[in-house]
């Protein structure tokens, strides 16, 4: 009696079969996550990547990239596309300073070098801030009475404080000198 020895499946049947399991996965997957009870649980994540596998199969069947492989290529392209724009706007931006060394400063004409000796310099906000600052440790004033100024210059919008917030103001400060209060 001779037995019969099984013999492996070939390539192409066993691509033909993986090729129908993916079109069932793609049509029975779907239609069973839409049965009740519809809810989201391991049996509707496992449903979902059959679906999501048999998908990816097909298409590697049919253009010979898988779907991640597409996805990576492109997250590659888009990088390589981003760095040579940056390089290309840092050269421009370099050839210009270099061909034209004036920089457009509002209406007025002004050179490279002039710029950065204004930058260098103490801007005028600081000077009034250190002006500020002085006046308040000489009046005996702290940073917290700086601070609400401020907060009230933004909030009257610059307006300044009235003649009746100041009499009031100085009012107060009798009666805490009266009361042995400190401010």
């Amino acid at each position: 009696m001779a037995t019969a020895t099984p013999q492996a499946p070939s390539q192409t049947d066993t691509t033909k079969l993986l090729h129908n399991i993916s079109l069932a996965a793609i049509i029975v997957c779907p239609a069973l996550i839409l049965l009740p009870p519809r809810k989201l649980d391991v049996y509707t994540i496992t449903l979902l990547s059959g679906t999501l596998l048999g998908g990816n199969q097909l298409v590697r069947d049919y253009t010979g990239r898988s779907i991640v492989t597409r996805i990576e290529n492109f997250g590659a392209r888009r990088t390589v596309q981003r760095e040579e724009q940056r390089e290309k706007i840092a050269e421009l931006q370099r050839e210009r300073l270099t061909r034209n060394p004036d920089v457009e400063v509002g209406e007025k004409k002004r050179g490279v070098l002039e710029e950065v000796k204004k930058l260098e310099g103490k801007p005028e906000w600081k000077a009034e801030r250190d002006r500020k600052e002085r006046e308040a440790e000489e009046e005996g004033r702290g940073y917290g009475d700086l601070i609400m100024d401020q907060v009230w210059e933004v909030w009257s919008w610059g307006k300044g404080k009235s003649k009746e917030d100041a009499d009031e103001k100085g009012e107060r400060d009798d009666n805490n000198e009266k009361k042995g209060g400190k401010r």
